[in-house]
């Protein structure tokens, strides 16, 4: 649906090894972890997005991410 929301999902299918993720697919049931979740906040900072680790528990999908992603420019 948008630019973050694609990046997302390359990075998340990247690190946890799928071939394609839903932007409503829980990241956790789709086998992420908290090494995972590190390697994809990693991946994230070249995009400047500010994703704290805390960020990927409390908005699982990338479709919420990609919301705080939003909200975050919104406020800076």
């Amino acid at each position: 649906r948008n630019n973050s929301e694609r990046a997302l999902a390359e990075i998340c299918c990247e690190v946890l090894g799928l071939k394609k993720i839903g932007i409503d697919d829980n990241l956790f049931q789709m086998g992420a972890d908290s090494l995972s979740v590190i390697q994809m906040q990693i991946k994230t900072y070249t995009f400047d997005w500010n994703l704290t680790m805390q960020d990927f528990y409390k908005y699982p999908t990338i479709r919420q991410l990609s919301g705080r992603i939003n909200s975050l420019a919104e406020a800076a």
